[in-house]
């Protein structure tokens, strides 16, 4: 049953049209009665080099030079990372574009990040990119996607586009079906890899039947098209996690003023029916009341953003993200998803069922829920793709965040039936980070099934090893949420598996000065996790830190000591080193930044999962939740 449930969320089962995708995305097959399209079914190849440098290791030993006079304060962090890539490319027909972003998630004193992007003839390859960090104490962490390319394919790149007229036509021809509503935002120049050949096409936003698509096409046929969407102080009467509870008191900060759920970043916009409004900003219900889940529901994402604001997470995108309330995410009321904003002026919002009572309830006044969904709006920032192991990271982590929150591993206490067989602990839990599950372990396997399909429940083994953290008392939830949330600031686009376990351990690095590097090993190995990591030193000990400086005067290494743990094929770091690593790397699974999969918090399955019961851990003892 898990495997129809995987192929819900990879295709989205939809009533009168059924798509499919190869691997090179190009396989349609739809029935045109229905006007509703809801599945990402094509999808962007990338014909790409993975690179990383990670802090684990002597990049001076893999021969990147310029990484090595910046150490030396040579050269500026920007000439590093250009000369690096050089050494990588290799040809100076294809174009760097430097981009120095401003640190909005966890911030750093003395930290940088530079985006780098790949242009011919100033034109933007599609799909491809570079994120170079800058440590606070100037060692390089980079996360990155290369195009590959010879010469002769640089040299002969066309100059010439198809007319933007003929790559809409070919959209509307493909994607339009009887009935529907199509229309199209402003086109953008860009260049597709496929093989070894620069194609010229038009990216642009598509809104089909209200919904929003990113759209690729050479002017004759559709290269890609996906889905581009996963918000005065009042008061409230608020359910602090569940229905269960006493609702209590709450502050609802920076309301506009004008009697609705709205502030700057957030706003109500329930489905079907007139959002609330008191002029007095007092919205108190009972919880028979039918305005009462359009509150809870505001209430939960607001204090999610408020905790996330503490953690130093800013806002980032089009504001204010809409939070709607009985919707039908995927045609169904037993789901929530969250759809990011876009530059275009389209809003980011958070969508929430009712649930049909039999599999899923209480989806809107559940804290977790919609928690769960705002975490996926921070993660968003930098972890775009949501397809393979990007998704596991991205379902693993907006668990996490509600966990840390709440101080409790049991992810929808109120939301599941008993008997509904939609939650891997009937009558408790949806997910839970309360588990011993492993990385390719039994339950690994039984969830991907023949097709290796990825999705939420494999996010529980990530969930679960940062909870180990907390569950043996070696680290406090909020220093947990620091870390992963630091973490999350490390990634690129598509980041996978081997870039998560690096990001992790580099941000225990900068915030925890290593403090917790074994035990995150330790529990890291319990899971399996530690083959993603095997060439990479243990402890700060390893790590050389750079010293002196300041002025025009060169900077000096001064290793902390050799290492007493080294991997099986890297020694530890010697003295005068400096940290880092070229290497392959596992990236975002299916590798594919243009394809974006609904996020849906909510398995969709009414059928019992009797094997899923038989390997999930001991029922979730109740925890003093705040």
């Amino acid at each position: 049953m898990e495997r129809l449930h995987r192929c819900w969320i990879c295709v989205s089962a939809l009533v009168g049209v059924t798509f499919a995708f190869s691997g090179c995305g190009r396989d349609i097959m739809r029935t045109p009665t229905s006007t509703v399209i809801d599945a990402p079914f094509i999808r962007l190849p990338l014909t790409a080099q993975s690179w990383s440098v990670d802090p684990f290791s002597n990049v001076l030993r893999s021969g990147i030079s310029s990484l090595g006079a910046f150490a030396h304060g040579r050269v500026s962090f920007s000439d590093a990372i250009q000369g690096a890539l050089r050494d990588q490319i290799k040809n100076p027909l294809l174009g760097l574009k430097f981009t120095d972003i401003p640190a909005s998630i966890a911030p750093a004193a003395g930290g940088q990040t530079l985006d780098v992007r790949f242009h011919v003839n100033g034109v933007e390859i599609l799909g491809y990119q570079v994120r170079a960090h800058m440590l606070a104490d100037r060692t390089p962490f980079i996360l990155g996607t290369l195009p590959k390319l010879s010469a002769a394919t640089l040299a002969a790149a066309p100059r010439d586009w198809p007319d933007v007229s003929a790559a809409r036509d070919a959209i509307r021809a493909e994607m339009e079906l009887p009935g529907s509503s199509l229309t199209f935002g402003k086109a953008k120049a860009y260049y597709h890899l496929a093989a070894d050949s620069l194609v010229p096409v038009w990216e642009m936003r598509v809104m089909l039947d209200g919904r929003p698509f990113r759209a690729v096409s050479d002017g004759r046929q559709v290269v890609s098209f996906a889905p581009d969407f996963f918000s005065v102080d009042g008061t409230a009467l608020v359910v602090p996690n569940t229905i269960a509870d006493q609702a209590v008191s709450y502050t609802l900060p920076d309301l506009v003023g004008d009697g609705t759920l709205t502030s700057s970043f957030l706003q109500s916009k329930p489905v079907g029916t007139t959002p609330v409004q008191e002029t007095s900003e007092t919205f108190s219900y009972g919880k028979t009341d039918s305005r009462f889940a359009e509150v809870q529901a505001y209430a939960h994402v607001q204090s999610q953003y408020a905790w996330f604001a503490d953690l130093g997470a800013k806002w980032y995108g089009p504001a204010p993200l809409q939070i709607k309330i009985h919707s039908m995410p995927g045609g169904t009321t037993n789901n929530a998803l969250f759809m990011p904003g876009d530059d275009d002026g389209t809003l980011p919002s958070i969508n929430v069922g009712d649930g049909d009572g039999v599999s899923l309830q209480n989806l809107a006044t559940d804290a977790a829920v919609v928690r769960h969904e705002y975490g996926h709006h921070i993660i968003y920032e930098t972890l775009q793709s949501t397809t393979g192991e990007s998704l596991v990271i991205h379902e693993g982590l907006a668990d996490s965040f509600v966990f840390f929150h709440a101080d409790d591993p049991c992810l929808g206490h109120s939301i599941c039936p008993v008997g509904g067989g939609a939650c891997i602990l009937d009558g408790q839990c949806l997910r839970t980070a309360d588990n011993s599950f492993k990385y390719k372990g039994p339950e690994w396997e039984e969830w991907a099934g023949p097709n290796n399909q990825l999705g939420h429940l494999h996010g529980q083994i990530l969930s679960g090893f940062l909870w180990d953290m907390r569950k043996n008392k070696i680290m406090s939830t909020d220093d947990l949420a620091r870390m992963t949330l630091k973490a999350v600031s490390y990634f690129k686009s598509d980041s996978g598996l081997r870039d998560f376990m690096l990001a992790i351990l580099t941000a225990d690095r900068e915030l925890f000065q290593c403090k917790y590097d074994t035990q995150l090993r330790q529990y890291a190995a319990a899971r399996s996790l530690d083959t993603l990591i095997a060439d990479v030193p243990a402890g700060c000990a390893a790590l050389p830190s750079l010293t002196g400086g300041g002025g025009g005067s060169l900077q000096t290494f001064q290793s902390g000591g050799d290492s007493a743990a080294t991997s099986s094929s890297h020694s530890s770091s010697k003295k005068g080193g400096i940290c880092g690593v070229v290497a392959g790397s596992t990236g975002g699974g299916a590798a594919s930044s243009a394809m974006i999969l609904l996020l849906a918090v909510l398995p969709l399955l009414a059928a019992t999962l009797e094997s899923r019961r038989r390997r999930a851990p001991a029922p979730v003892k109740q925890r003093t939740r705040r």
